[in-house]
């Protein structure tokens, strides 16, 4: 996990989850169904630290009525800014129908907009997308798919500043984006998967193929600030 200021950014925020619990000063989890997805459900149960990483497991839980139950988590107890750098290593299992985001959504619990760092809908692990959501009950989305191989470890993040956002994966700027779109009010960090119905949204649902529990593992997470302000 990276330590330190790095050029033109101050560190704020860090967690390389080492310890046996997840730290609620940095963290808080999600419990219910997402909104605009009725097959989604997050159980805070399904997230855990273990071995040195955040472990966010995906499977049908009795618990939850036999329903496929996920994780989710918020930095809002530890880190809420306007503009940062962002930086999350982590990789998934393979699992048709578990997708995952990695995003920034607003402290107040306002929607849209969203800036999505990484994001799939569940069909594969063989790229991510970055999208911006925005306008009106988010009449606008522009996004855009990078190639990486999320099986594998990889370190995917956003650098946010004004008028401006370069998403990044393995510390290369692979697309940016400009104009008055790009948010300027404070922000959270997110983590989560998800599953979707089989029909009427963009997201596949879990087939016979799917393991029987499909993870996400988070190495670590680390946020910036400019370094020339708050």
């Amino acid at each position: 996990m990276p330590v330190g200021n790095i050029p033109g950014w101050r560190q704020v925020f860090t967690d390389d989850f080492n310890g046996r619990t997840l730290d609620s000063s940095k963290w808080r989890l999600y419990w219910g169904k997402p909104g605009g997805d009725p097959a989604g459900w997050y159980d805070p149960r399904h997230v855990g630290v273990s071995d040195g990483m955040l472990v966010i497991s995906a499977y049908r839980d009795k618990r939850d009525g036999g329903r496929w139950a996920t994780g989710g988590l918020s930095s809002s107890p530890g880190l809420v800014q306007t503009y940062g750098k962002y930086l999350v290593r982590f990789r998934l299992d393979p699992g048709i129908g578990v997708g995952h985001a990695a995003l920034l959504m607003p402290a107040d619990n306002s929607w849209p907009p969203e800036i999505d760092f990484s994001e799939d809908n569940g069909s594969g692990r063989t790229g991510t997308l970055a999208t911006l959501h925005y306008g009106k009950h988010d009449t606008h989305r522009d996004a855009w798919l990078g190639s990486v191989n999320l099986t594998q470890w990889h370190t995917l993040g956003v650098q946010w500043t004004p008028g401006k956002l370069q998403y990044t994966i393995d510390g290369r700027i692979w697309k940016t984006m400009a104009g008055s779109a790009v948010p300027a009010l404070p922000m959270v960090l997110d983590l989560q998967t998800q599953t979707w119905p089989c029909s009427g949204t963009w997201g596949r649902c879990p087939n016979s193929s799917t393991p029987r529990v499909v993870r996400m593992y988070v190495d670590w997470v680390v946020a910036y600030a400019p370094a020339s302000g708050g």
